[in-house]
Parts: C-alpha cells; sequence; structure tokens
C-alpha cells in the first residue's frame, strides 16, 4: 500500500504545519511541536517516525525561530489545525516544544497534552533558578509567555527531573500555576524525552495520558529505568555529585544493558574535571589524591580534561600528583604553553629542581614566543642558582622593548618579568641594573607585596637605607599586615648592612602569578 502523502497545511513564515495521514485508519492523532532546534524542511515535522510506526496521524507544528511559539503565531495556526483535531489527540512536545504543548493545546481544541521536560517561561525574571535560554528572550515578543490556569489543557501531563534544578524549577512553577499531573523522571536531567525513545513506550504513555492515569504512566517509566540509557543518565548525575563508587556502579549497570562503552568513557571525560574541581573548591583535596588511578586510563588521549586536572592538583600542592596529568596532555598537544609551565611548576614542588628547569626548557623550545613560559624557565633557572642563564629568558620576555606603561594584565605580566630580571642581576652582583628593573617591576604593579619587597632589600644591602626606607614605607603603606615588610623595616635601624647578598627569588614550586593565570586559562 503506498503511504500517504505528508502535505503542508499551513506557513507564514513564523510556523509551519505539517499534516501526515496514517496509513489505513488512524489509531488517533498526535499533535507535536518542534524543539528548539528543529527547523522547517520541506513536509518533515517533529514525531514522524513514531507517528507512522503507531498509526496515528501526525499534526507537526514547527517554528521557522527559537521563539517558543508566541500565542499570536499558533492564533495564525488553528484554522487550519482545528479541523484535524478529535477526541484522541494527544498534544506532545519536548522543552521548547513541552511549553507550547501546554500553553496551546486548548487553544487549538486538544484535551490532552504529554510534555517532557517543559519551560513554564524563559524569562529569568520568571524563574530565576533557570537562565539556560535567556539569550533567546525579547520582552515585547514574549508577553504572556508563562502558562496560565486557563491555557492548560483538561488533562496536562509533565514528565521532568525533580532533582534538576533548572527543570525541577520551571516544573514546580507550572503546577504551582494550575492543577497538572507531574510524573517524576529522577536524575534524568534535561534528558527526560529519552525514556520515549521507543516507539512502543510513547505509544503506550500516550495511551496513559488520553486515559488520565499517571499512576499507569509512572509506573512504565519506572520499567523503563531497567534499561541503559537510564544508568547511564543516573551515572552522570552520581559523578556530578561526587558519588565515585555509585556512578561506578551505575556504569556497570549501562554496560549489561548494551550501553556503548565509548559513551560512558566520554560522560566520565566530561565530568570527572567537574567533580575533581567541585573537590577543589569545597577543599576535599584528600579526594583528589586518587585521581590519576581511578581516571588516568579513561582520561587517556583528552587534552583539555587532563591538563585541567593537572592544573588543579598543583594548586592544591599536589605536584607529584599532577605530574602524571600534565605528561600525558603533553603525549596529546606539546603546543600549549601552560601545560609545559604546569609541568614544571609540578616538578619543583616535589624539590627536582633540575627536571623543572628542563621541563621549562623544553616548553621554550616548542612555544618561544611565549612569554609568561620564559618568565617561569627564567625563574626555574634561578631557583637552580643559575642566574646568568635565568637573564635571556626574562629579557626575552621583555621583548619587543616597550614602553613599561602597560595596565591590566600584560603590566602584571611585565612586572613579573622585570622583577625576575632584576634578581637575576642582582645574583650576578649587577646591582644598580638590579635596582632599575626592580623599581620598573614595582611602578608596573605597585601591587605585588614580592616585588616591592624584593627592592626595598636589595637597595637595604647595597647600602642605600634611606631610598630602602622610604621603599618599605611605601609597602607597608600597600599591605600593612605584611609580615616580612614589618621586618624588614625594623632591620633598618639595625647595624650597618654587610656585603650584599641576592635576594631569595619567588621559587616556580609557589607558582605565583603564572599559576593564577593558569588556573584561569584551564
Amino acid at each position: 500500500m503506498t503511504e500517504p502523502a505528508a502535505r503542508i497545511l499551513f506557513d507564514d513564515g513564523h510556523l509551519r504545519v505539517v499534516l501526515q495521514p496514517a496509513e489505513g485508519k488512524a489509531r488517533g492523532t498526535l499533535l507535536t511541536f518542534a524543539d528548539l532546534t528543529f527547523r522547517p524542511d520541506g513536509t518533515r515535522a517533529w514525531g514522524m517516525v513514531p507517528a507512522r510506526r503507531l498509526g496515528l496521524d501526525l499534526i507537526g507544528i514547527v517554528s521557522h525561530a527559537p521563539d517558543w511559539y508566541p500565542a499570536r503565531s499558533v492564533e495564525a495556526a488553528a484554522r487550519a489545525v482545528r479541523p484535524f483535531v478529535d477526541a484522541r489527540t494527544v498534544a506532545y512536545g519536548y522543552s521548547m516544544g513541552a511549553h507550547a504543548a501546554l500553553k496551546h493545546a486548548r487553544r487549538l481544541g486538544v484535551n490532552h497534552a504529554l510534555a517532557i521536560s517543559p519551560q513554564y517561561s524563559i524569562d529569568p525574571a520568571v524563574v530565576p533558578e533557570d537562565n539556560r535560554y535567556a539569550g533567546y528572550f525579547r520582552r515585547k515578543l514574549h508577553a504572556g509567555l508563562h502558562i496560565d490556569a486557563d491555557e492548560l489543557p483538561p488533562v496536562p501531563v509533565i514528565v521532568a527531573d525533580p532533582y534538576h534544578r533548572e527543570d525541577g524549577a520551571q516544573a514546580r512553577a507550572i503546577m504551582a500555576a494550575g492543577l497538572a499531573h507531574w510524573v517524576p523522571a529522577p536524575f534524568m536531567e534535561h534528558w527526560a524525552i529519552h525514556l520515549f525513545r521507543s516507539s512502543q513506550v510513547l505509544g503506550e504513555a500516550l495511551d496513559t495520558v488520553l486515559a488520565n492515569d499517571p499512576l499507569a504512566l509512572r509506573q512504565l517509566l519506572r520499567r523503563r529505568r531497567q534499561t541503559h540509557v537510564w544508568h547511564r543518565v543516573v551515572a552522570r548525575e552520581a559523578l556530578r555529585r561526587g558519588h565515585e563508587d555509585r556512578a561506578t556502579h551505575l556504569r556497570e549497570g549501562a554496560l549489561r544493558h548494551g550501553c556503548d562503552p565509548a559513551l560512558l568513557r566520554d560522560d566520565q571525560r566530561e565530568l570527572v574535571p567537574m567533580m575533581l574541581r567541585r573537590f577543589f573548591e569545597d577543599g576535599s583535596w584528600h579526594r583528589l589524591d586518587a585521581a590519576w588511578s581511578r581516571y588516568g586510563a579513561v582520561l587517556s588521549g583528552a587534552f583539555d580534561p587532563l591538563q585541567e586536572v593537572g592544573h588543579m592538583l598543583t594548586a592544591a600542592g599536589r605536584g607529584a600528583l599532577a605530574e602524571p596529568f600534565f605528561r600525558a596532555a603533553l603525549d596529546v598537544r606539546r603546543d600549549i604553553a601552560h601545560v609545559h609551565g604546569g609541568l614544571s611548576v609540578a616538578l619543583s614542588a616535589q624539590g627536582r629542581l633540575r627536571e623543572a628547569v628542563d621541563a621549562a626548557l623544553a616548553g621554550r623550545g616548542w612555544v618561544p614566543g611565549d612569554a609568561a613560559l620564559a618568565v617561569l624557565a627564567g625563574e626555574a633557572l634561578l631557583e637552580a642558582g643559575e642566574p646568568a642563564l635565568a637573564e635571556p629568558h626574562f629579557r626575552a620576555a621583555l621583548a619587543p622593548e616597550e614602553v613599561d606603561s602597560a595596565t591590566g594584565p600584560r603590566a602584571v605580566e611585565r612586572a613579573r618579568a622585570q622583577a625576575g630580571l632584576g634578581r637575576a642581576l642582582a645574583g650576578q652582583g649587577r646591582e644598580a641594573e638590579a635596582v632599575a628593573a626592580l623599581r620598573r617591576a614595582v611602578a608596573l604593579d605597585p601591587q605585588a607585596e614580592s616585588h616591592a619587597l624584593a627592592l626595598a632589600t636589595l637597595l637595604r644591602d647595597t647600602g642605600a637605607a634611606e631610598e630602602a626606607l622610604l621603599a618599605c614605607q611605601g609597602l607597608l603603606a600597600r599591605h600593612p599586615d605584611s609580615e616580612a615588610a614589618r621586618r624588614l623595616f625594623a632591620s633598618l635601624a639595625a647595624a650597618p648592612p654587610t656585603r650584599p647578598e641576592p635576594p631569595p627569588p619567588t621559587t616556580a614550586a609557589q607558582g605565583g602569578g603564572f599559576l593564577s593565570r593558569l588556573l584561569g586559562r584551564g
């Protein structure tokens, strides 16, 4: 038998309405509203395949834009839709389409609606917990976008995750607006639509809606949890919340139910860094300690999560744990300066100074033009007691020679390079040049305590007591709680200085501003 041809019933440039008749006598009618990503394309409509398999007539409404189906647009299409609606019609949609199914079913003469992960409104002032779609909100276009109680059809059924922050807030707002049946889809996040991917399950769900039997729908979805989709989605949520053992158990269940292992690996690559960052921000640093043994293999080959975890572990003072992540990241890409820098800092934190120098110099070879990496190489050499070798790296970071009047991050970067140059020159006994470099560093970044402290210390040790006192007073004015500055101020009243000693460098293990910048980039 020839399949009935779909045809366009209506299109005004805002909405397109497509009719696909069932093959033979229809069991009912499915009226669908397409989601955010679906656009008009000939006679295609959202939900065509399951409608055909279920023997349902399909009325598919597709928006030309991500506009959440404004009421005036739907009113314009209503005359074309109503003649094909009957008592066994269910309005059905997901996300943006779910909002429309609830808001417009009654307007189109439909008494039943099944809304999966719907929005009550995309106005962030109305549902402040959800700003996912705030960029699509237009106050004039979306006046009255929220769902009023008198707009809901007689049998409105919503399926949403009560534990998902945004979807849960939207569902609660809908329930507050009017009487609706909320069938929970726990831990499905915004993926509750996956519970209905089977045409058979969708057909059974539509029957429960037509029968106004939400309890039967709840039981149906509970049975759906014995699938790889449910196990995978709940494993994602467990991992996001830091329940590692539960996530492992659920992934095993997903595999038993036929889930593609690649999907589970991709989930871990996405969510493990998020979980570890949560531990880091909460101060639960001990939970970072098993990161490599638990997740090194699954993250292998994934540059972004490897380097991100490496930087987190370094910032948590776990250089030895960070090292394998940086090395694995460099096995994937060697042209990213801050990863070479991270490895150098991690090695320095372990006291492996020569290896830290080698890592920084290797990075300079791969990314020769990166100023921050040049500074780190210089600092690593200073810590290793090689001021003469450090000097050219600081000068490279300052090239091309610019007038040192930059502002913002560029000034801070140049200040650190000037301070490093000053320490390198002081270490070679070139005090006058060192003082000049440190003065430039302080001028570029007056808030950097270490630069001002190094300058004041060098002035004291070279016999310039009055200048040292002025520098120290300025330092205390900016950092009144600095114990180092107070001790230095007290020392200026002591006996005349002996032969100058070079000031101690800021160590690469401390990371300083470079590590802070790395974490900002991670």
